[in-house]
């Protein structure tokens, strides 16, 4: 990362002496702002997986093959506290069709309004297939249901995501 941003920071210097048109404070901000680029392109960010259920322990096995892959998950235990807890955009939510506060299909209609390029996995405790079709139609990326397997939502995530 240092080196690319040598070679850029070179390549500008360069420039500015070639063109002599650049004041030195736009210079030096231009510099600056070229450094914070290549740190951020360059910088590992960890994924997230926002979990919303009102059972955590549900997800044990998903959390301890989330955290071997270095990837972190939140839990909120209700549609409320999801949608104050990540103000960004996880990689992904995994949401309960059953929430104590709304419907789990609520809260996936609200997140479509506000990350429509995140996945939303729902869970369900049991297999009903109109929660299935109901959640597919309203954007659902996935319809899992309990007890979850972490290679179901950990593996496809990378496919779904991207």
């Amino acid at each position: 990362m240092e080196r690319c941003c040598s070679v850029v920071v070179r390549q500008l210097r360069l420039q500015r002496t070639a063109f002599g048109c650049v004041t030195r404070r736009a210079y030096l901000l231009l510099i600056r702002f070229v450094q914070e680029c290549v740190v951020m392109i360059f910088s590992p960010k960890k994924s997230s997986i926002c979990v919303v259920d009102p059972r955590p322990a549900d997800y044990d096995a998903v959390v301890a093959r989330a955290v071997g892959e270095d990837a972190e998950v939140v839990f909120a235990g209700s549609a409320r506290e999801a949608l104050r807890l990540r103000p960004e955009a996880p990689e992904m939510w995994v949401v309960n069709c059953e929430l104590p506060d709304l419907s789990g299909l609520e809260l996936l209609d609200m997140l479509r309004g506000r990350f429509p390029q995140t996945p939303v996995c729902m869970v369900s405790d049991e297999y009903r297939p109109e929660d299935e079709l109901a959640a597919r139609s309203r954007g659902a990326s996935m319809y899992l249901c309990k007890p979850l397997v972490a290679e179901w939502l950990l593996e496809p995530r990378m496919s779904v995501c991207h």
